[in-house]
Formats: C-alpha cells, sequence, structure tokens
C-alpha cells in the first residue's frame, strides 16, 4: 500500500462524498468524485464546499507524500464554471515551488471529460512530528 493510499484511506470526508484515488505521479495525487444528488444545491448545480474538499483533500495528501508531516497553511479557489448532477470531477494535483518549509500546490478541477470546472491554489507547510 503506498502512502497517498493509505492517506487517503484515513480521509473520512473523502468517503463521505465517494470520492476515489485514481492517480499518483511523482507525490502528487489524482482524485476523482461523481456530483450525487446529495452534493447539489437549488440550482442543481454542485455545492462549491464539496469541490473545495475534493481540491483541498487532494492537496493534503499530497503535502504529505513529500516526506513530512504538512498542513493546509491558505487556499484559494476560483470557480470556472458548474459541475452538474452525475458528471464525474477529477482533481489533479501539480507542485508549483517549494520554499523551506513552505510548498505551493495547484489542483485542477475538471470534468472526467476534460472541461475545466475550478482553479485551487493551496499553500502547505510542513510541521514537526508530534
Amino acid at each position: 500500500m503506498t502512502l497517498a493510499r493509505e492517506l487517503f484511506d484515513q480521509d473520512q470526508m473523502m468517503q463521505l462524498l465517494g470520492a476515489e484515488l485514481i492517480g499518483e505521479t511523482d507525490g502528487c495525487v489524482t482524485l476523482q468524485m461523481r456530483v450525487t444528488d446529495r452534493m447539489v444545491q437549488k440550482h442543481g448545480t454542485c455545492q462549491g464546499g464539496a469541490l473545495f474538499a475534493l481540491a483541498d483533500a487532494a492537496l493534503g495528501i499530497s503535502a504529505n507524500c513529500a516526506g513530512q508531516d504538512a498542513v493546509s497553511q491558505h487556499c484559494a479557489i476560483t470557480y470556472l464554471r458548474p459541475a452538474r448532477l452525475g458528471e464525474v470531477v477529477v482533481a489533479n494535483v501539480v507542485l508549483s515551488s517549494v520554499a523551506g518549509r513552505t510548498a505551493i500546490y495547484d489542483v485542477h478541477l475538471s470534468t472526467a471529460a476534460g472541461g475545466a470546472v475550478a482553479a485551487f491554489r493551496g499553500v502547505a507547510r510542513t510541521v514537526p512530528a508530534a
């Protein structure tokens, strides 16, 4: 079992949302989740918090695969288009830069068919082991 798989399996929010770990490259993961009727709001599109949670989990798993414990320090998301009921949203993480204990990750959210949904940037900070 890889560290990414172990971290993903321990993430109860991802289990609740029905997300899946579908890939790992150079310590950065790819997650996906299908938008269900329990995730949509009055417009019939995915609630932004569910998309943010998917991106934040992808950031957290990736940052913790770098060899030290890490936490999110700052995150921002820009929603580009709605994710609709039944669509599969894919969160693909890319490490952008590292300086000391701080790393910047970009998480690209898109549909399984390739349409951009949101751009998420997260700053992770390594922390001393407990």
